[in-house]
């Protein structure tokens, strides 16, 4: 029978304790990380209730991008019966998001306050970065099914959340029924794409100044 010296044992339960309790905080540490991201992204309309859409072609002029030749910008666009209907505003936006992404063609466009995507269909469709930001969930289907139909992959992704001062979930009662809500702040988006160029979009009334000034507060300031 072999033996071992105390002071060996001693050690040796030492470490194993040791490894155990680095190991646990490992994946504590790995699991906050994953479940406090505060980036809710949709990439299925199985994540969704199904809503009834009206979708139409949508054709984009080249002449709003930025010094570039272009072909026209070709891509599918949907309605619900709940859609914002001032195009015309939507449109201007998309012109002008247009012209300044073809002036920094590397840059990303967070497009806060989607809609149905008008703006972010059309850059993602031009070949640029986009993360669209939306709150309601019909809209939120929208948008997917016409990235889908678009032909849009990995250009665009599609996060389902309220821009907040903070991250996390809040209850709202719509219908007679309790829905969550994610928060998302613009830190945390701005953190999930790194060093990146980025062009912001904000369309959400009521939480536009809200988003960008909690960002600016945050930011750390130069010595």
């Amino acid at each position: 029978m072999i033996k071992f010296n105390r002071r060996f044992v001693h050690f040796v339960k030492n470490s194993l304790g040791l490894a155990l309790i680095i190991t646990v905080l490992f994946t504590f540490q790995h699991a906050y990380f994953l479940t406090s991201s505060g980036i809710n992204f949709i990439t299925s309309k199985s994540q969704l209730r199904d809503v009834k859409l009206d979708c139409e072609s949508q054709k984009v002029s080249p002449e709003f991008i930025y010094g570039i030749s272009k072909s026209e910008i070709n891509h599918i666009i949907c309605n619900h019966k709940d859609s914002k209907r001032d195009i015309e505003l939507l449109k201007i936006q998309r012109e002008k998001i247009l012209a300044a992404m073809g002036h920094f063609p590397n840059s990303v466009l967070i497009d806060i306050g989607a809609k149905n995507g008008v703006v972010s269909l059309a850059v993602a469709k031009n070949g640029n970065q986009v993360v669209a930001v939306e709150e309601n969930p019909a809209n939120i289907f929208a948008l997917l099914h016409a990235k889908e139909k678009s032909g849009i992959g990995r250009n665009m992704q599609i996060v389902h959340s309220k821009i907040s001062e903070r991250d996390g979930k809040l209850e709202s009662a719509e219908n007679n029924e309790i829905e969550e809500v994610y928060l998302v702040t613009l830190e945390t988006i701005m953190k999930s794409l790194g060093h990146q160029d980025v062009i912001l979009n904000i369309d959400s009334p009521g939480s536009d100044c809200e988003a960008i000034t909690q960002y600016l507060w945050r930011k750390p300031k130069p010595n």
